[in-house]
């Protein structure tokens, strides 16, 4: 699904996945102005979502969880790891359980902002708005999901966790990788 200009209203009564439908790399998008505004019971995204300038905002009220996928056989380059991008605007995602993002997946904003509430625990790929603001609620734990990509870029993070950031201990040691410049 995609528009030059206008805006992307999508509402889904059940569960969603999201594809490439045509080897762009993306599932949903804007080119231009226009918002983009997702509501589903729960997804699984395979595939980007993007908006160029308008802002993007994501409600699901179940688990939500973004995929890498390794390629089909080597040499192939058809490995595919989903990303909610914007260019220019804010990104704002609601989750009403763990919203998950495997090793490489992304959510990122060149210049605006990013916000996520997840009612449950966020395993974190790469969240990154190097030049904006992002901040992180999740009523269980902020857990790193990985170690491809820095966990939080930002010129400005806030993290708000209910259990807990970050695994530390005897036998479990898997810290948060940061890069910002107000925490």
């Amino acid at each position: 699904v995609s528009s030059v200009d206008g805006d992307v209203l999508l509402q889904f009564g059940g569960h969603v996945n999201l594809r490439d439908g045509n080897e762009d790399d993306r599932a949903v998008a804007t080119n231009g102005d226009g918002q983009l505004f997702l509501s589903a019971a729960s997804i699984d995204a395979y595939a980007d979502i993007r908006t160029l300038d308008g802002d993007m905002t994501l409600e699901i009220q179940g688990e939500a969880h973004w995929i890498a996928t390794a390629e089909t056989s080597p040499g192939t380059e058809d490995a595919i790891a989903a990303a909610a991008i914007s260019q220019t605007a804010d990104i704002y995602i609601t989750t009403g359980a763990n919203f998950l993002m495997d090793a490489g997946t992304s959510v990122r904003s060149a210049s605006g902002n990013i916000g996520i509430d997840t009612t449950g625990d966020f395993t974190v790929g790469s969240v990154d708005a190097v030049a904006g603001y992002v901040h992180v609620a999740a009523t269980g734990a902020i857990l790193d999901g990985g170690e491809s990509l820095t966990d939080f870029i930002a010129d400005r993070l806030q993290l708000e966790a209910g259990t807990g950031a970050g695994l530390l201990g005897s036998t479990n040691y898997d810290p948060l990788e940061i890069d910002a410049t107000t925490i």
